[in-house]
């Protein structure tokens, strides 16, 4: 049943009345109190229906009470914009990470500006995501060499500047607004081994032998860590950065190094494995082809030019083994894995991949070992032969 209380009511339900037809509302119960100022409601009877019209217009034209304004959790509040992130507030850190990847889903190991698919571009994306860095420009980046596309890596080297909880330490340089007393102690102690002024491939200088390059010294005197906060700590720089990377790049480990530290040039030594199947392939002959390029050679026959960064194709390999994976071994040889180890100062672009394509050659027997003298001798062989990479 509908409670009357006042005419009004009965106006309004009758006027829903003849809108809705059929309609019934037996089972709606409710009921309407209308207090119109200035006026007790039992007058409300006695109004006409232009008076009734002229009331509701006056409560509506009535202004809001306090009560009735939006509680403050109703109230939209507008976002503040984040607050840019300034570097320049805090110290920063000389330091070499030590990163593995698998790299069957990337593009190579340098970055490309066509594609986001590489391990750089994921591992800076990373980088400043943790606000260890503000871009790759300003962190000072070196890398001990690249990697093709689907190559992995489990010993990679990079060098670069990160946020840092100290304000002194070995590669520690203050905010610009600190004193300069701060970074005395770590000048004096740290030696300065010029890097090479100009280079090419992976580590060599332009124009030089390998033997000419001079290796990276840690200083004899390692200045201990100071913390901003007394009682702090360095910033957890393998957690924090393999929290915000894939599964397959993985940071294994950070060392603080002094600004002279270079990644590429303070690299002593490279080595490359590529792994195989034994199937159909004669190693001992493999293996004859493989001694002959130790030592120091011209490359040129052996890798893919690049004439316009490189013009010194000298290289020197220290080691070049092939030997089976101890931990796969197999009963049948046609099944047992190996793996070519091959160890050097640097080495040119596609060289390993090359050499690798040779030996393959080799080891089906439609080349002799003697042909890795042959690419050797670029007095004879003048131009790069045609042959498929590996």
């Amino acid at each position: 049943m509908i409670s009357r209380t006042a005419s009004p009511l009965r106006l309004f339900t009758k006027g829903i009345s003849s809108k809705l037809g059929r309609l019934s509302f037996s089972k709606i119960n409710f009921s309407m109190e209308v207090e119109a100022p200035g006026a007790p409601q039992d007058d409300l009877c006695s109004l006409s229906k232009d008076e009734l019209i002229q009331l509701v217009r006056q409560l509506r034209e009535k202004p809001k009470t306090p009560d009735a304004q939006p509680k403050p959790t109703e109230v939209w509040k507008k976002k503040k914009p984040p607050r840019e992130f300034d570097m320049a507030r805090y110290s920063q850190r000389y330091v070499a990470l030590k990163i593995a990847y698998i790299g069957a889903n990337y593009k190579g190991l340098a970055a490309q500006e066509n594609t986001d698919d590489t391990i750089e571009a994921v591992l800076f994306k990373a980088l400043t995501k943790a606000r260890l860095i503000t871009s790759r420009e300003t962190s000072s980046y070196t890398r001990s060499g690249r990697t093709d596309k689907g190559v992995s890596a489990f010993g990679q080297v990079i060098g670069l500047k990160l946020r840092s909880n100290m304000k002194s330490g070995l590669g520690v340089v203050a905010p610009p607004d600190a004193s300069a007393a701060l970074q005395a102690p770590e000048a004096a102690s740290v030696s300065s081994a010029a890097a090479p002024a100009a280079v090419d491939g992976d580590g060599l200088e332009d124009g030089s032998t390998l033997s000419a390059a001079k290796p990276f010294a840690m200083p004899t005197v390692v200045p201990p860590d100071v913390p901003v906060k007394p009682g702090g700590s360095e910033l957890p720089y393998v957690t924090a950065i393999n929290a915000l990377l894939p599964p397959d790049i993985r940071v294994l480990a950070w060392a603080p190094v002094p600004p002279e530290f270079n990644a590429r040039f303070s690299t002593r030594r490279r080595v490359y494995k590529y792994f195989f199947l034994g199937e159909s392939l004669d190693i001992e002959r493999m293996r004859d082809g493989a001694r002959r390029l130790i030592g120091e050679h011209d490359f040129r026959n052996l890798c893919r030019i690049d004439v316009v960064s490189v013009n010194n194709f000298v290289r020197r390999l220290s080691r070049f083994d092939i030997e089976p994976v101890a931990a796969l071994t197999s009963a049948d040889p046609s099944r047992q894995l190996y793996q070519m180890v091959i160890a050097g100062t640097a080495f040119l672009w596609h060289q390993v991949r090359a050499m690798a394509a040779i030996l393959f050659l080799i080891g089906q027997r439609l080349e002799e070992p003697s042909v890795v003298d042959e690419l050797l001798d670029i007095a004879k062989h003048a131009g790069k032969p045609r042959f498929v990479m590996q």
